[in-house]
């Protein structure tokens, strides 16, 4: 078995391991925060779509396809469409 060098020989994690890893981590995540929330944040999104859905049975279809709920008429929501996997 292969070793992994955030456990211990006995299988235990060792928390050392794993703050060092953070720690060398937290500074580019911090800097990207910060610059987001107080400078500009541009999130790309390409895969939102607006469609109209209406007619028998599309209640059920649109229902067979995403992963949350379908939205009460007359109002929108966010809902993702899921594949096979």
């Amino acid at each position: 078995m292969p070793s992994d060098p955030m456990f211990s020989e006995n299988g235990a994690l060792d928390i050392a391991a794993v703050m060092e890893v953070m720690d060398a981590a937290f500074d580019p995540i911090f800097g990207e925060a910060w610059s987001a929330s107080q400078c500009l944040g541009i999130l790309d999104l390409p895969g939102f779509s607006r469609f109209r859905v209406k007619g028998e049975g599309a209640t059920a279809w649109l229902s067979s396809l995403i992963t949350g709920r379908v939205p009460k008429p007359g109002r929108i929501g966010l809902a993702y469409f899921s594949d096979d996997k």
